[in-house]
């Protein structure tokens, strides 16, 4: 076959085949002539055609000179600097005159006049160059690689090519027969898209390894080989009936395989059914454990208020029995006073006759059984005691846990503003533990893994971790080492917290009511006409006159970050000088729309607020809150100060708010406990603070640096 029809076969038309070497196109360059050949193929044609007239000078000429054309040169020689050589001189070399090369079209023969680069300066054929590499890579895209393990007909493509193996496999044969463990684990596996050479299968038949010695003839072959030639049509015939019984060997086992790995993987999906069932049980066993302790908690604590009732009664029913006694010997006493006078002037039948009726009443007295009663009241025996107790002690299923790996008890999470994710990690202690491993590993950007580890003493029950990224998954795993090697590890994926940004808030001191002063630092805002606001004269009148008669406020010097997590604090310390109303209102302290309908500041808008407030109710001061939106007050009321037994407190406030899901709430760091919390209905907010009252109350407003994250954020954060 001529390399003109290789092309064509190859699906190749004409127009991409250069018509000198009859292949296509390598690097095409365009003439002026709108023909197009192969760069190389030109440099090689006009190479010959200068040689050709060289030659022919040379032979003609009666003298040669110094500065002849006549050169020949090679396809690897560029065409901008030509020099000549004079075959006859003495070695002496000169550079030729700068004379314009003509090329003549192989195809029209029209002359070419190159310029000083030569063919290199000749353009070059861009629509044929991108034609041929889109068909080409067509053809790559058209060669599928088969699976030569596959019992499918037709055999899958191929995904993967092991370089030791010399086999192709598809997804489902490589996870089959060529797992990367034991003896595969150092096999060389690369994708059918990574080569562009085909892999020929070596032949493990002694056989075919023997068949060229069988006939001792054999011809060379193209690629260099020996085409064997068996002169033994018998011998040829009994080899290829062993060729085929390999085969059906080969298919044979294949199947077999194939039938062990659907028992293999039958068998997992029965122990994950298996697995699935004992743990339900056991759940259900305990459950049914829990509730009939609940029954027998709650049968022993009535039988045990029942005995208790019935001592009681027992214990009152003597005592009054008692107290009657001893009411009855008062009496008699009483009677023996009366007697007495009378028994020493005379003696009379009437007295002794009261002297027996006196004997027989005490008589009646029964002391004696009254103490014998209350010695024989029932004593119940305590719990230790108890048959249950005993019961108790015989479950040594529930005591005895002998675990063969720690159980994570806690994870818990610290919020930070800077430096790396805090997490707590708390686990079971492991009897005979030697020591502890605790790791833990994320994916970087690139999808590298990234791991951390510390080694712990065995006593060790729980580690704080400072993990460098935050808001990422993490995979945290315990593992155990004691004498008797390795424990299975456990592990559990986290997500660390993102960072809080801590504010600290300023006071605008040109935005505030006359009666407020804002301190130098503008970190305290209190009353200006208080005795006690020795204070920075911050100005004279406000840019805002809403409800000025009745409110006087401040805002904050910036509005909130856009951001998804913001947290500032504030310390109210106030002191009561006087007599307060009921219902008198101390202060105010939170969050207001920015700007506000009539383009005035959003001084005293409390109903475009959402906010915390001071108010006397009764004898207590009380921390309230304020929908401002929804014109009501939260259903809530917290004292915090008896003004019965004193008249001065300090307490300090958080403030959380999320600007991306629009929430507010008003934290305790002392008691960690969510307060109060909001769905904002604005975009953009500010602080805003109010105070109310200066003749019977200091009320003084300090803004306060979170040195501390309280915990309760953490819950904030995870439901934000």
């Amino acid at each position: 076959m001529t390399t003109r029809k290789m092309a064509v076969s190859q699906g190749f038309s004409d127009e991409l085949i250069c018509a000198i070497c009859l292949e296509t196109f390598n690097n095409p360059v365009i003439l002026p002539c709108a023909h197009t050949f192969c760069k190389q193929c030109l440099v090689n044609v006009h190479e010959r055609s200068r040689f050709r007239s060289s030659f022919r000078r040379n032979t003609n000429a009666t003298a040669t000179t110094t500065g002849s054309r006549g050169v020949t040169r090679s396809s690897s020689v560029t065409d901008r600097d030509i020099i000549a050589r004079d075959p006859n001189a003495s070695g002496t070399t000169t550079t030729s005159t700068a004379v314009p090369e003509v090329l003549i079209c192989p195809h029209c023969r029209m002359e070419v006049h190159l310029g000083p680069g030569g063919i290199n300066a000749l353009p070059r054929n861009t629509t044929i160059a991108n034609i041929i590499l889109s068909i080409e890579e067509e053809k790559k895209s058209r060669m599928n690689v088969l699976c030569e393990v596959c019992d499918e007909d037709p055999p899958r493509v191929a995904s993967k090519i092991c370089s030791d193996c010399y086999v192709t496999y598809c997804a489902t044969c490589f996870r089959q027969l060529h797992p990367m463990r034991g003896s595969f684990k150092y096999h060389v596996v690369k994708e059918t898209n990574q080569t562009t050479t085909p892999i020929i299968s070596r032949c493990v038949s002694p056989i075919l390894e023997s068949r060229g010695s069988i006939s001792g003839r054999g011809t060379p072959s193209i690629d260099g080989g020996t085409d064997v030639e068996s002169g033994d049509e018998g011998g040829t015939a009994l080899n290829q009936d062993n060729l085929e019984r390999i085969r059906k060997q080969i298919k044979t086992k294949r199947k077999e395989l194939n039938s062990a790995m659907k028992n293999v993987q039958a068998m997992l999906k029965i122990t994950e059914d298996d697995t699935e069932e004992r743990m339900r049980e056991v759940r259900s066993v305990c459950s049914q454990i829990t509730d009939c302790v609940g029954e027998k908690e709650t049968a022993l604590l009535t039988t045990i208020s029942q005995q208790r009732h019935e001592t009681i009664r027992q214990c009152v029913t003597l005592t009054n029995e008692v107290k009657s006694q001893t009411d009855r010997l008062d009496l008699l006493e009483d009677q023996i006073s009366d007697i007495t006078p009378f028994k020493s002037v005379y003696s009379s039948p009437d007295i002794g006759n009261d002297l027996t009726a006196l004997q027989n009443r005490l008589s009646e007295v029964q002391t004696k059984s009254l103490i014998s009663k209350s010695k024989h009241i029932q004593r119940h025996p305590r719990m230790a005691d108890s048959l249950v107790c005993q019961h108790v002690q015989a479950l040594d299923f529930v005591r005895d846990n002998d675990l063969i790996s720690p159980i994570f008890t806690a994870i818990e999470h610290t919020p930070v503003s800077r430096g790396p994710a805090l997490v707590t990690v708390k686990w079971s202690q492991i009897h005979g533990a030697t020591k502890y491993r605790l790791s833990a590993s994320r994916k970087d950007i690139q999808g590298n893994e990234v791991h951390l580890g510390v080694d712990l003493p065995p006593s060790t029950t729980s580690y704080q971790l400072g993990l460098p990224a935050l808001d990422t998954d993490y995979s945290i795993e315990v593992e155990t080492t004691s004498l008797e090697g390795n424990h299975p590890a456990i592990s559990k994926v986290i997500r660390t917290l993102p960072y809080i940004h801590c504010l600290k808030v300023r006071f605008n001191a040109t935005t505030c009511h006359k009666k407020i002063a804002v301190a130098l630092t503008k970190d305290e805002l209190v009353h200006r006409k208080c005795k006690l606001a020795v204070l920075h004269n911050a100005c004279i009148s406000t840019t805002s006159p809403q409800r000025l008669e009745t409110l006087e406020g401040a805002t904050s010097d910036e509005f909130l970050p856009v951001m998804p997590h913001v947290y500032w604090q504030h310390v109210i310390h106030f002191h009561v000088f006087g007599k307060l109303n009921n219902s008198r209102l101390l202060c105010d302290l939170g969050i207001c729309k920015q700007g506000s309908e009539d383009n005035f500041s959003p001084l005293c808008d409390n109903f475009n607020a959402y906010s915390a407030y001071l108010v006397r109710r009764n004898t207590k001061i009380c921390l309230e809150f304020w929908n401002g939106t929804n014109r009501e007050n939260i259903s809530r009321s917290i004292p915090v100060l008896d003004l019965d037994n004193d008249n001065d407190k300090t307490i300090k406030l958080g403030f959380y708010y999320n600007a991306l899901r629009n929430i507010f709430a008003i934290v305790s760091p002392a008691n960690n406990a969510v307060l109060c919390r909001f769905n904002v209905k604005f975009v953009t907010v500010l602080p805003v603070y109010a105070l109310y009252s200066s003749d019977q109350v200091f009320v003084m407003i300090r803004s306060a640096e979170a040195q501390k994250l309280p915990q309760v954020l953490n819950r904030l954060v995870i439901e934000g």
